[in-house]
């Protein structure tokens, strides 16, 4: 992705789908910058001819300076772009007030009753052999599409169920709704392993164990 300003790094992360990473004096000025960007795009360009718009959804995480935690960053990003996927705006994060803004034992107490109401979902990463050139296996990922909250961040969500005891009803959702899409799959041609998160707390739990394999064995 080239006319980037200064300092700014690009990564294709898909087809359809570009990170950038840069640093910014505060979050007011890391979202100035994108506005920059969105603006550059905003003026329709010359394809073989004919003139096209290119439309482009922005989603900003930002993180004080010595928090290196990349994977929460991403994480962060990807809730914001989802929120601006209907926003139709650009939308930003602010991760140092991120766990402010959650009352951890509110969200145990309402986790039950989110995966009762559907508000829970799943997105697969999927595992690529690079050699082969093809996708070998996938890894679930849940989040929680809050009514009021919006889209909370894994890493909210998961360490306020551990905390608050709700883990295994989590996990035992997620282990059978990725047996249902895995079902799906396979009915399309598309046979392959997928990979989810267990907490090490719940290896050493005898009753997890044994309806964790009674639902893959019964699937």
């Amino acid at each position: 992705m080239s006319g980037l300003e200064p300092g700014v790094r690009s990564v294709t992360a898909g087809r359809a789908l570009i990170e950038l990473g840069y640093e910014a004096e505060s979050p007011v000025a890391a979202r100035a910058l994108v506005e920059r960007l969105a603006q550059s795009f905003a003026r329709s360009v010359d394809l073989d001819g004919e003139r096209h718009l290119i439309q482009l959804v922005w989603g900003i995480a930002v993180a004080p300076f010595g928090d290196d935690d990349e994977v929460r960053l991403t994480e962060g990003a990807e809730a914001a772009l989802e929120q601006a996927r209907t926003d139709a705006g650009i939308v930003s994060i602010d991760l140092s007030q991120a766990h402010a803004a959650f009352d951890g034992a509110a969200l145990v107490r309402e986790l039950p009753r989110a995966i009762a109401a559907g508000q829970l979902f799943l997105q697969y990463q999927p595992k690529v052999n690079v050699r082969r050139e093809m996708v070998t296996g996938a890894e679930a990922l849940v989040r929680w599409h809050h009514p009021v909250r919006g889209l909370i961040l894994p890493g909210e969500f998961i360490n306020a169920a551990e905390d608050g005891g709700e883990i295994v009803g989590l996990t035992l959702w997620t282990l059978r709704q990725v047996i249902a899409d895995q079902q799906v799959l396979a009915a399309h041609g598309h046979d392959m392993p997928v990979f989810i998160n267990i907490s090490g707390v719940l290896l050493a739990d005898d009753a997890f164990v044994a309806e964790a394999c009674r639902i893959i064995t019964e699937s």
